[in-house]
Parts: structure tokens; C-alpha cells; sequence
């Protein structure tokens, strides 16, 4: 399916919600090894980045080991750290790596179907720290990640929520739908994963976009269209 045909799908459908994943959907890859090496450049000299967690963002930052695994790692880097100061850092790598990353055809997408005010929802497993400032950027309404936690200003640490992805992906969308009341069936909802099959099923209109090889089997199996990107 073209974009167009996908832009054409969602008129038809009366579409109000538009959820999109980020990580190799509406990015041309995935975000967090970036931020790894981000990091890794920015803070390697600093004493608080012991092995516990340059050991495992330099697996992740060369794909040796998932991303997602060390994410816990990852928010103790940041415990005692100011809100402010971590914002700062989320808006500075989003303006230096993220933005350049869009996918042309879907930013278009975005743009065209915030247009016809159509409610976007960037719905990712991906830090809210750099999530933030990029959904901001670009007029996205919701943002549903994982989001680190804070206590008066201070990062703790620690993840506020689980990792958002599959089953937890799902509820929060299932959340977000019951809380504003929502229908899903008029939602439409763009994924490259497997993991996103369980939020395919509940929305009315999915598309899948540079899908795996198992993800293409799993949606042509079940007629869920493939977007040409």
C-alpha cells in the first residue's frame, strides 16, 4: 500500500486517532542504540559511568545485545540527576540525531493528517526523555513511552512504568482509549514489529512498515496491508 493509499484509507475510515511507533517505523532505525552512543560520547569521562552501565550501552550500542535489556542500567546512570539538566540533554539529542532520522513519506503523513485534525499518538517502548521534545517537535498530541522516574525535580533512578512494548504497549493504548473515550475500531495504528500485533487487532485500521520477515508473514497472514516507505 502507498502512502497515498494509506492518507486515502484514513479518510475513508473516519479515522480520529493515528498511533504510530517510532523505532524503525517513523524512524529509519532505532533510536536507542543512537542515544547510546550519544551518551557515550557526551559522558564516558564522567566517574559515574562505571561498568555497570558503559559495559552494557556499549553492547547496545553496537546491537551486541537488545537495547531494551539494559534500560534499567540506563535510568541508574541518571539517578540524582536534575529534571531540567536531563530534559536538556533529551532535546539536545533529538535536535542533533532524531529529526534528520524521519522518515520523509510518513513525516508528510503526519503533517497531512494533522491537517485534517486527526489525533496523533506516538506509541513506543523508547525513553520519554528524547520522545518528549521529538513529539513536541512535531505537533504529535500523546506521547505513550517509557518514562523515567523523578521526586521533586531529581531523577530516582528508576523506570516510573514498564516497558512499553507488546502486551504493556497494548494497555496503555487501552487505557488512553477508555480515558478519552475512544473508539479503537476508528483508530488506525502504523508498526514495524511483531510485538505490536496484540495493538494491530484492536485498532480498526493497521499497517505494518518495513516489517520483518516473520512480521510480513504474520500480517499478510492476516490481511494487514504493508506501507511502502
Amino acid at each position: 500500500m502507498t502512502i497515498d493509499e494509506f492518507r486515502r484509507q484514513l479518510v475513508e475510515h473516519q479515522c480520529t486517532h493515528l498511533f504510530v511507533d517510532l523505532d524503525d517505523t517513523l524512524l529509519d532505525g532505532d533510536s536507542l542504540p543512537w542515544f547510546c552512543r550519544y551518551l557515550l560520547r557526551r559522558h564516558f569521562h564522567q566517574p559515574s559511568f562505571h561498568l555497570r552501565v558503559s559495559a552494557p550501552l556499549l553492547l547496545a550500542a553496537t546491537r551486541l545485545r537488545p537495547a531494551a535489556s539494559f534500560k534499567p542500567s540506563l535510568a541508574r546512570f541518571f539517578e540524582g540527576w536534575d529534571q531540567e539538566v536531563v530534559q536538556k540533554l533529551g532535546s539536545e539529542f533529538t535536535d542533533s540525531e532524531l529529526e534528520a532520522r524521519i522518515r520523509p513519506d510518513l513525516g508528510r503523513l503526519l503533517r497531512d493528517a494533522q491537517e485534517r485534525q486527526t489525533h496523533l499518538v506516538l506509541a513506543t517502548a523508547s525513553l520519554d526523555l528524547y520522545c518528549q521534545p521529538l513529539a513536541q517537535r512535531l505537533g504529535i498530541d500523546t506521547l505513550l513511552s517509557t518514562e523515567l522516574g523523578y521526586e521533586n525535580g531529581v531523577c530516582t533512578g528508576k523506570l516510573k512504568t514498564p516497558n512499553c512494548k507488546g502486551m504493556n504497549k497494548l494497555s496503555r493504548v487501552q487505557d488512553f482509549c477508555t480515558n478519552y473515550r475512544v473508539d479503537p475500531r476508528g483508530c488506525a495504528f502504523l508498526s514495524d514489529h511483531q510485538s505490536d500485533i496484540p495493538c494491530f487487532e484492536l485498532v480498526g485500521l493497521p499497517a505494518v512498515v518495513s516489517p520483518s520477515h516473520q512480521l510480513r508473514e504474520l500480517a499478510q497472514g492476516q490481511g494487514i496491508p504493508e506501507l511502502e516507505v
